[in-house]
């Protein structure tokens, strides 16, 4: 991940140092990795910089570097290939969870109802 800070710096892109994951299941989850973000209507970092960026990321098999579209830009979202997928299942565990959650909640109410 240094290699890439170093590059981002001497090319002049703005990124910030993130952790991503949650706290839902009470164990800390979190992985490191970097975000760089581009606006629309040109706000920090340069278009021609994203190409730039998106080239280089190509060339890093063990770095994963995920565009994500917002309402002003796009942000890149990138760290390793494992946390990358420990991420992915942590994310996943805690939409089934949720998911589960309300439909036992919806199941609830329904009998709540019957039962009146």
């Amino acid at each position: 991940m240094k290699n890439i800070e170093k590059w981002l710096q001497e090319n002049g892109i703005e990124y910030r140092r993130a952790a991503y994951g949650s706290d839902y299941f009470s164990n800390g989850f979190r992985v490191d990795g970097l975000q760089i973000t581009f606006y629309f209507d040109g706000i920090g970092n340069k278009w021609e910089k994203q190409r730039d960026l998106e080239k280089f990321m190509s060339r890093k098999n063990t770095y994963i570097c995920k565009a994500n579209r917002f309402g002003s830009g796009y942000s890149y979202r990138i760290m390793t290939v494992f946390d990358a997928a420990r991420l992915e299942k942590h994310e996943k565990a805690v939409s089934d969870a949720v998911k589960k959650f309300w439909q036992e909640e919806h199941a609830r109410q329904m009998q709540a109802e019957k039962a009146m």
